[in-house]
């Protein structure tokens, strides 16, 4: 017969490498749960950067459409809102999460939104694709992924 005084260690020996192993197994799900929530989390970030970069650029465009006479009726937009729409949506396909995946460089958003404004009143379509500082190659972070 085995006696209760060396069965206990053994039990709890067991008890705990049990334990262990459960707890490090949650922490791994926990982690992986983590990390795919960040990767949502930066997706969404990025989502959300890629729409109000399309939007200041928009805006900047139709700053310079309204004040080279373009908006108005019989003008090349109807109004300030279908311009706006118009290039939101322009700029919105070129840049998005997964054309931009690290998200939109600040500082070349501005030099871009820049540009535009110091833009004359000349062929505005064709002078903004010209622009280098706008370019989607430009605008979005270098490298890919989060």
């Amino acid at each position: 017969m085995v006696s209760l005084g060396r069965s206990v260690p053994v039990v709890c020996l067991g008890v705990l490498l049990v334990a262990t192993a459960g707890c490090k197994r949650d922490r791994a799900d926990r982690d992986r749960a983590g990390a795919a929530s960040t990767a949502t989390t930066q997706s969404a970030d990025v989502a959300s950067m890629a729409k109000n970069a399309s939007e200041r650029v928009a805006d900047a465009r139709c700053r310079r459409e309204v004040s080279c006479d373009h908006v108005g009726p019989s003008r090349r937009h109807e109004s300030l809102e279908t311009c706006r729409g118009l290039y939101a949506w322009d700029m919105a396909r070129k840049l998005n999460a997964e054309a931009c995946p690290r998200g939109i460089d600040e500082a070349q958003l501005t030099r871009c939104v820049a540009s535009i404004d110091a833009a004359g009143c000349f062929d505005p379509v064709s002078v903004f694709e010209r622009l280098e500082e706008c370019r989607a190659s430009k605008l979005c972070l270098a490298g890919v992924g989060p």
